[in-house]
């Protein structure tokens, strides 16, 4: 890949993959990466931080493990981001909340949470969570409601969207 390093666009989605190429790390002008759908299982690369004409990547149904890097919040042009069906693992990154043209972001089926109610950007991340254009809605995430939540603390929902709160998770289905 050392020679195509002008390369916008690659998608290796359905391969069975299970190790992400190092030579990637040097394709720094890709604006859409499609990852989807193989059998990667270490953690997210952090040098995909740094791919900042991304505008789509899409890195969902594998096995990667960890936190969503930090760096992420360096992606000012992404517009799409998936996640979903991992095993990541943690908060997410508040600086996620200042990617002003991501409309789609999707992260179900991880092990992930959003930030305490008092860090400042927690409200425009969980509205980024329940107005994108996808089935994920913040209560999806595991954001961990005690057994006794009510539906008075769950985040509104569309007339085509339910949610069940039960004792380990709170879900949602359109």
């Amino acid at each position: 890949m050392g020679l195509l390093t002008q390369l916008i666009e690659i998608d290796v989605s359905d391969n069975e993959l299970d190790k992400i190429p190092d030579e990637l790390s040097s394709l720094t002008f890709l604006q859409k990466l499609y990852l989807k759908d193989n059998s990667f299982s270490s953690s997210i690369p952090d040098y995909l931080g740094s791919f900042t004409a991304l505008t789509t990547l899409s890195l969902a149904k594998n096995h990667f493990q960890g936190t969503i890097p930090l760096n992420f919040e360096y992606l000012v042009n992404l517009e799409q981001l998936e996640l979903d069906d991992n095993e990541l693992i943690g908060t997410i990154p508040i600086g996620l909340s200042s990617l002003s043209l991501l409309t789609s972001f999707s992260v179900s089926n991880n092990y992930l949470s959003v930030p305490q109610s008092n860090v400042l950007g927690r409200d425009v991340l969980c509205d980024l969570l329940t107005n994108c254009d996808n089935t994920f809605i913040a209560v999806d995430c595991y954001c961990h409601r005690s057994q006794t939540a009510s539906t008075s603390s769950l985040p509104s929902l569309s007339s085509t969207q339910s949610a069940t709160v039960t004792s380990s998770e709170t879900s949602t289905t359109s």
